[in-house]
């Protein structure tokens, strides 16, 4: 079981979410303990880092195996998610 970790941007941006979908992303977090390699692997300057859509927002984290560790590095719509 891997420790789940929001990165302070990642908080600021979840903070701002609207009530419903801070709820879905938290849920989505949990399950990322559990399998942190759920999501979509990233490429270009973002490989290493995996994404999971919680319609209509995208979680892109980063998991660190040795430590058991995942670290989410974005909450943003999907439009925004990769700027």
């Amino acid at each position: 079981m891997y420790h789940v970790r929001l990165a302070r941007r990642a908080e600021k941006e979840l903070a701002k979410l609207p009530q419903k979908a801070q709820h879905r992303v938290r849920a989505s977090c949990a399950a990322l303990s559990e399998n942190p390699l759920l999501g979509k692997p990233l490429k270009g300057i973002l490989a290493g880092a995996y994404s999971v859509y919680v319609w209509p927002y995208r979680i892109v984290y980063a998991p660190f195996h040795k430590e058991k560790t995942v670290i989410v590095l974005r909450v943003r719509h999907r439009k925004d998610a990769y700027r």
